[in-house]
Parts: C-alpha cells; structure tokens; sequence
C-alpha cells in the first residue's frame, strides 16, 4: 500500500478518535442568568422566569432545570421546571429561592436568588358619611374619608355639588348606581352618582310630609316614608318627580320592599309597629306581632327579608318581605340600635349600649357579644366595596361635631376621625 495513503489514514484515525475522546474541543463555557417579573411582587402575583440571559459558548444541547423553595405554608409550584423559562404563583408573602441549573455536555453552571414577596396592599375603599346636622339649622353633612390615607374631608357634597343638604340628613341609601339622600326638615331627596355623590337630581317631596327612608319598587320607581304624613310617596327614578302618594294610614320609618309588598315600621310616636303592606292595592295586610317593642328594621343582603330588632325582650327577627313570616329568632344578650351585613361571611354586626357585637347570620347565634367594647357608640357601617372596615358614629349630643371610629375585621381600633352633627349612614365605593 502506498506509504502516503497509509499515512492519510492513521492521520484520520487520530483525528476521529481524539473528537470521539473530546480532547481536541474546549469544553463548553456556561454563564447561567435569569431575570424575573414583575418587580417588587406581592403575594397573589404571577412571577416569571426568564432564563434566556444565560449564555452558552461551545454550544451542545442544554438541558435547563428550575428549582423553587417556597416559605413555610405556600403551595407554589414550577409550571415548567425544565424549560428555558417558567413560572409561578406566589401565593403567599415571604422569600422564594430559585436556582436554576444549566447542563450542557456534562457541564453544569447554576444561578440562584431570592425573591423577596411583600403581603398584597389592601385594597382600601373610601367612604361617604352622612351627618344628620342640628335641626332647623340646615348643616346635615357629608364627610369624605380616604381610609389608605386616613384623611377625612368635611363638607364635601356641597364642596362637590355647589349646593347644601339641607336640614336633617335622615338616610342614605343606593338603588342600582344611584345614592339617594333624604334630607327630612327640607322635605327633599337627592339623588347622587353612587361613585362619587355628584348630584344628578334633587326631587322635593310634596306637602311638606317629612321624608325619612327610601326603597326601590318595580318599574324604576320607589317609596319614600314620611313622619309628617300618613302616606307614602311615590317616586319615578326615570324623570326624578314624585308622582304620586299611596295612603298608608299612619307615619312612616323604615322600610323595606320586595315585589309588591313592604315592611315598613309605623308609627314610632305611639304604638310603634311593622306593618306588612301591599303597596299596589295601598292597603295593610296585616300588623306583625313580636315579643316587645321594633326598634329599627332593615332590608337583608338577598332583598328578599328584613331584619328587625326588638327592646324589651332584645333579640333580631328576621322576616320574609312578602308574606311577613319570621323565618328566624336571634337572642341579644343586650339591646341593640344599629346593624349592618358581611355578606360574603354571613356575619352581622350590631351596635348596643357597650360596644359592637357580631351575629352568625345562617348559625342563627351571637357568636362575640364583646367584639367591641366601646360605649357610645350609635350607627355601624361595613365596608361592602373592599370588606377591609367597619365604621361606627359616636353617639350625638348635636352641640359640637362627633367622631366616627374605624375598626378592622379582627375588631382592632385603627383610626378615628372628626364627621358632622349626628353620623348616621355610610356609603362606601371602590377606588
């Protein structure tokens, strides 16, 4: 064989074998990089890993694999652990440690951090609180209070609208996007943006009956009580006019309406009574009978019952609006002059004469008749925008302006601020 040939060969042979032994290639270099959004997360958020910064020289196939360690109490898992990029859900605050690991022909290069996740903001709502203002002196009043900030603003509808509530802020209440706001001693009912209070109309209630409480009925329309009168008006929220009276028999208060039927508590001077009424027909269909004396009423979360609260023998009656018939009785270890709803948890709070207690709706018991202690206090209000807050007005002695206290769901006192004459009713909104 040709010397030179043999040669060649052996040459080649070399060659082969030292690839095949990879002593004549460099091995790969690896500088492992990943970034991560978004920054500065919270708990709730999506975080993504993005492996792509990593470069590789040499390059053979790479294998990527993410590891994630999680603080005690996550659940938080990789969606992809072996791919370029990945992600996951820190679902609760603390430090997350994530390696990755890059391979590529045996070579191995990692690059770790941690990512630090705070606790979620929370996602405070502001609150409208109305103040009733001292009688015939015209300065019923809304206060604003930004509960992030904690700053109150007083006097802000007329700030706002150019214009005063008048005399005697009696109610505040919302029908569909609209908040209605009756002013008793001025014989009128504003109707505002619910999101703001910008004033859309204000509708003056006919021969003088004293409004006091407003509830929504079919057709767009409503009812709105009187003290001054034996009838109830008739409203149309389309043109924003009474159009009309519907004779009831006796002065009005609260109200709570469900089809064609009301329950309304009458007569507060006197026999002080819940009367089932059939507002279509405008006539009474029966007078409710409860173990003591109805001190307030209020329409329910689901529309369809109302609950009542009774002195004397202290307990929460909860009513079917159409028919009157009570579907449960609550027992108060006290009295009681205010409540409002949590819907989401069921939970009813009440206002009594040492502070605030809570009331497990569907458990039909008092579950912490001490939540509070704070005596004084006169009306409650839950933050049903952001469920973050609870505000209660202090009780009114009409001669300076009272405070309004601000409590969190754990019953832990955070802020207080300065409101009108007589807090009484609260609207919150989202930011």
């Amino acid at each position: 064989m040709n010397r030179l040939l043999i040669a060649l060969i052996t040459i080649a042979f070399l060659i082969s074998a030292c690839d095949d032994l990879g002593l004549d290639q460099d091995d790969p270099e690896i500088s492992v990089e990943f970034a991560y959004e978004p920054e500065g997360p919270v708990a709730g958020d999506e975080i993504t890993l993005d492996g792509s910064e990593t470069s590789i020289t040499n390059n053979g196939e790479a294998e990527w694999t993410w590891t994630l360690s999680t603080p005690d109490g996550s659940e938080a898992e990789l969606e992809d652990p072996a791919g370029e990029n990945t992600s996951f859900v820190a679902d609760i605050d603390g430090s997350y440690d994530v390696t990755l690991n890059v391979s590529v022909n045996g070579v191995e290069e990692s690059a770790s951090e941690t990512i630090s996740v705070g606790e979620a903001d929370e996602d405070w709502s502001t609150a409208f609180v109305l103040s009733e203002g001292q009688f015939g002196n015209s300065n019923a009043d809304i206060t604003y209070y930004n509960a992030e900030e904690g700053e109150s603003t007083q006097g802000y509808y007329e700030d706002e609208n150019g214009t005063p509530i008048g005399d005697v802020g009696q109610s505040m209440s919302l029908i569909g996007d609209e908040a209605f706001i009756v002013a008793n001693n001025s014989h009128r009912v504003h109707v505002a943006e619910e999101s703001d209070l910008s004033q859309v109309a204000s509708i003056e209630i006919q021969d003088e009956a004293s409004p006091r409480y407003i509830a929504g009925v079919e057709d767009n329309q409503a009812l709105v009580t009187n003290l001054n009168s034996e009838s109830l008006a008739l409203l149309d929220l389309d043109s924003f006019e009474q159009t009309g009276t519907l004779d009831l028999g006796t002065s009005s208060e609260e109200i709570a309406t469900y089809g064609d039927h009301a329950l309304i508590r009458t007569d507060i001077f006197e026999n002080n009574e819940v009367v089932l009424y059939n507002w279509q027909e405008e006539s009474i269909e029966e007078t409710l009978s409860f173990d003591g004396v109805p001190g307030g009423l209020k329409a329910g979360p689901d529309a369809e019952t109302a609950w009542i609260w009774v002195s004397e023998s202290d307990y929460l009656s909860e009513r079917e609006i159409a028919t009157g018939d009570e579907l449960q009785r609550i027992d108060l270890p006290e009295s009681v002059s205010d409540i409002t709803y949590d819907e989401e948890s069921d939970m009813i709070y009440a206002v009594s004469g040492s502070g605030i207690m809570t009331i497990d709706k569907d458990g039909g018991e008092v579950e912490d008749a001490d939540f509070i202690e704070h005596e004084g206090l006169s009306f409650v209000g839950f933050d049903d925008a952001s469920s973050a807050y609870l505000l209660a007005g202090e009780g009114a002695d009409f001669e300076t302006r009272d405070d309004v206290m601000v409590f969190d769901l754990e019953g832990g006192h955070l802020d207080t601020f300065e409101a009108g004459y007589g807090p009484r009713a609260f609207h919150f909104t989202a930011q």
